[in-house]
This record gives C-alpha cells, sequence and structure tokens, in this order.
C-alpha cells in the first residue's frame, strides 16, 4: 500500500515518533527511527527531485523482508510564506 498525505513538519514528527514507538533506535547517521522489532521505521524528512519535501513511513511483515509499503508525508510551505 502506497500514499500520501499534507502535513506540517512537526505533525510529522510527532505521528513519526508515534509510528515507531517507544524502544525504537536511529539509523544511518540520524536518517530516521526503526522500531524495535523492526517491522517500522520512519525517514526523516528531505527533498526530492519532484520539489517536494517528504518523510516516509513504511512497514514491512517480517524483519527479513525488504521494505514494501511506504506512505509518504508531504510538506508545504509554511501559510505566512506561501505568498512571498
Amino acid at each position: 500500500m502506497d500514499g500520501g498525505l499534507r502535513a506540517g513538519r512537526a505533525t510529522s514528527w510527532l505521528a513519526g515518533r508515534m509510528w515507531v514507538g517507544r524502544g525504537s533506535s536511529r539509523f544511518g547517521g540520524n536518517l530516521g527511527r526503526i522500531s524495535r522489532d523492526k517491522l517500522r521505521q520512519l525517514r526523516r524528512p528531505t527533498h526530492k527531485s519532484d520539489g517536494h519535501c517528504k518523510s516516509n513511513f513504511q512497514w514491512r511483515n517480517k524483519s527479513s523482508q525488504k521494505w514494501k509499503n511506504n506512505y509518504r508525508a508531504y510538506h508545504g510551505r509554511p501559510w505566512w510564506r506561501r505568498w512571498r
């Protein structure tokens, strides 16, 4: 299942911490966080080639599998900076 939603960075960060849960650990030099059971991960917001800034929420059924499911949070510009 792939998809996306629009959210601010703070909302995405909070949702990501809730997604991976307590006991999560950092990976890849602060690239993101992975859950204790290794089934869910959050990758921090990065600017993509299409011009959007996105966070990735990923999950899988077994810790030995590759990441198959990805949900993205698209980060727009803050409302007070849109028209400048």
